[in-house]
């Protein structure tokens, strides 16, 4: 019992900060709010969770929340080093124009100076 009211407490926790920080984009912020309703919803009723986990095949309703979890992890990580890369890239070029913009500076000076 404790540990379904903590449980309870974290999903309410994460919805309202979600729905707090996403400012404009409340569509996400909808869709976690959702997705923590129906968190504690299975955190009350275990049963339907295992229903729902042999209507998908898996024998267990947590193995099939460590399938979800483990298959959101994987896609975020995906995610994540997709955006590094681009970034990565970006900063290479905005360095190197950078570099280039300093250069013909530093040449227009000596120029100017001679």
């Amino acid at each position: 019992m404790i540990v379904q009211i903590l449980l309870t407490l974290g999903f309410f926790i994460l919805a309202l900060c979600g729905w707090l920080r996403m400012g404009r984009v409340r569509f996400f912020a909808s869709i976690l709010a959702v997705i923590c309703l129906i968190g504690i919803y299975f955190i009350w009723v275990p049963e339907n969770l295992t229903h729902v986990a042999n209507l998908l095949g898996v024998g267990r309703g947590a193995d099939l929340l460590l399938y979800i979890f483990l298959t959101y992890v994987m896609f975020e990580f995906l995610v994540i080093r997709i955006r590094d890369k681009e970034n990565s890239e970006l900063l290479t070029k905005l360095v190197r124009r950078l570099a280039i913009k300093e250069a013909n500076l530093k040449s227009f000076k000596k120029n100017e100076n001679e």
